[in-house]
């Protein structure tokens, strides 16, 4: 199994409570993501209901934000897959359920601080590939982009093509492959 896990330096304390009391809507619930009608559940139910994201489940509790996606805001989890923890090497994961601090900055560079639906994701034309950036709860960025293929990727982790958005009543889900750079 390869590392392929790059952390990086933390943000300053608070900093996510700040974008998550930003990105809360204080306007109407919305009723649907994604063309797709919203349910009961929040983002914490939908990971919590799908086995393969156990280990991301058992992470976020580790971290204590679980409280934070439950609330009423508009997010995107990208929620690695149990395939993803597997690749890494044994110290990382160490590392990562050691360190609560690490552990919270692991799950908010997957938390974006807005609903980004697969249809809204395109396929770049030009050199770089970084043109769909979106921000995240830690406050990093995140490139998109859809390849010739037709395949969705977030930074280098590929989307997982089964099911892509999966819908709560406060944001919405996509599975990813590997995890993205803490």
């Amino acid at each position: 199994p390869n590392d392929n896990v790059e952390i990086r330096g933390g943000r300053e304390e608070g900093y996510e409570e700040n974008i998550l009391e930003n990105s809360k809507s204080y306007t109407e619930k919305k009723t649907e993501y994604c063309g797709v009608k919203v349910t009961a559940d929040n983002l914490m139910d939908v990971v919590a209901n799908i086995s393969h994201f156990s280990t991301f489940l058992k992470l976020i509790k580790f971290a204590g934000v679980e409280t934070k996606l439950s609330r009423d805001t508009s997010l995107t989890v990208l929620a690695p897959n149990n395939q993803a923890f597997n690749i890494l090497d044994n110290e990382t994961v160490e590392k990562l359920f050691s360190d609560q601090k690490l552990a919270r900055q692991a799950v908010l560079r997957h938390t974006l601080t807005e609903v980004l639906c697969c249809s809204a994701i395109s396929r770049n034309s030009g050199i770089l590939f970084n043109t769909s950036r979106r921000r995240t709860v830690s406050g990093s960025l995140i490139s998109f982009r859809k390849a010739a293929s037709g395949n969705l990727y977030a930074d280098k982790s590929q989307l997982e093509e089964v099911v892509c958005d999966r819908v709560a009543g406060n944001g919405v889900l996509h599975g990813i492959r590997r995890l993205l750079a803490i």
